[in-house]
């Protein structure tokens, strides 16, 4: 697969379009640069809930594509600036953002944006069975472990414009995406 990851969950984080709206930046409580995602590039918008709230319980997930590889930009619901961006985004793009996991207190993903996927679920979860005496332990306190990866109509999507945009970018090769 060829991909990045970068994830900030600290509530305190702040996420805000630059000057000329042309790249979304995620800072750290301290102002440092967590990660940064050109407008242009996001092709896909994201959000995903927990059972582990009040709190840290509510992300969204930035996907650009830059250079031809994918990169998962996440950020706590939380963060400082987050309705500046959702209000500036669909301006930009003359494309509505319809948020719809507020109320959820469970493990829930939709897509946001683009229009065409948006409400289908991001995620899919499978329940990891437990094998070890901890694993077992940890399944009776807290409940059961799940693994989780985008479900099969995002990594179709995500295929299909990361094939785009290689196709329009010379000299990037044909390396598949979640092969």
């Amino acid at each position: 697969m060829v991909s990045e990851t970068f994830v900030l969950t600290d509530e305190e984080a702040a996420i805000r379009l630059n000057q000329d709206a042309s790249v979304l930046e995620c800072v750290s409580a301290t102002g440092a640069l967590a990660w940064a995602a050109p407008t242009g590039d996001i092709v896909l918008i994201a959000e995903y809930t927990t059972s582990e709230g009040p709190g840290a319980d509510y992300y969204l997930i930035f996907v650009t594509v830059e250079a031809g590889t994918l990169y998962f930009s996440t950020t706590s619901f939380y963060s400082d600036g987050r309705d500046e961006v959702l209000n500036r985004l669909p301006e930009l793009w003359k494309a509505p953002l319809q948020l719809g996991l507020c109320n959820s207190t469970e493990w829930k993903s939709r897509v946001i944006w683009p229009l065409e996927l948006a409400g289908h679920d991001y995620f899919e979860f499978r329940e990891l069975e437990p094998t070890t005496l901890f694993e077992k332990l940890s399944k009776v306190a807290f409940g059961p472990a799940h693994e989780y990866s985008p479900c099969v109509a995002v990594r179709d999507f995500l295929r299909g414009v990361t094939a785009a945009r290689r196709s329009e970018e010379p000299g990037l090769g044909d390396a598949g995406v979640f092969d």
